[in-house]
C-alpha cells in the first residue's frame, strides 16, 4: 500500500455513521475498514464512507425502525462493522462473532449495496 492510499484511509470520518447506528440501536458500534483489502485501491477507498459507512448505518436503521427490530439487531450482540473490498461479483453481508461484515467491489458502479438490500441482507440473517 502506497503513501497515498495510507493517507487517505488515516483521512476517513465514519463519526456520522457511528452516531446514526448509535442512535438506533442504543449501543456502541466501531466501522472499520479491512485496509489489506483496500490496498492500491484509491478509488475504493474514496468511496468506503459514502458506499459503505453511511449506506450501512441507514441499513441498520430500517431494521432498527422499531422495538422489535431494534432488540433482534441488539441479540446478535454486533459491536463493529467490518467494511471489506472485494472483486465485483462475490458480495456479501454477515454477521458472525459480534461483526457485520459489508463486503463489496467498492469502487464498482453497480456492485455495491443500497440501503434496503442492506436491510434486506441483516433481516435474513436475525
Amino acid at each position: 500500500m502506497g503513501l497515498k492510499e495510507k493517507q487517505a484511509i488515516a483521512g476517513l470520518d465514519f463519526s456520522w455513521s457511528v452516531k446514526r447506528i448509535k442512535e438506533v440501536t442504543g449501543t456502541d458500534v466501531k466501522i472499520e475498514l479491512d485496509a489489506e483489502s483496500f490496498s492500491s485501491d484509491m478509488d475504493a477507498i474514496l468511496y468506503a464512507d459514502s458506499r459503505g459507512a453511511e449506506k450501512t448505518a441507514n441499513g441498520i436503521a430500517k431494521v432498527c425502525y422499531n422495538d422489535i427490530g431494534k432488540d433482534a439487531f441488539n441479540e446478535k450482540k454486533v459491536t463493529k462493522v467490518l467494511l471489506k473490498n472485494i472483486a465485483p461479483g462475490s458480495r456479501s453481508i454477515s454477521i458472525k462473532d459480534g461483526a457485520l461484515t459489508v463486503a463489496f467491489a467498492f469502487a464498482s458502479n453497480d456492485d455495491y449495496y443500497s440501503e434496503n438490500e442492506i436491510k434486506d441482507e441483516i433481516e435474513n440473517q436475525l
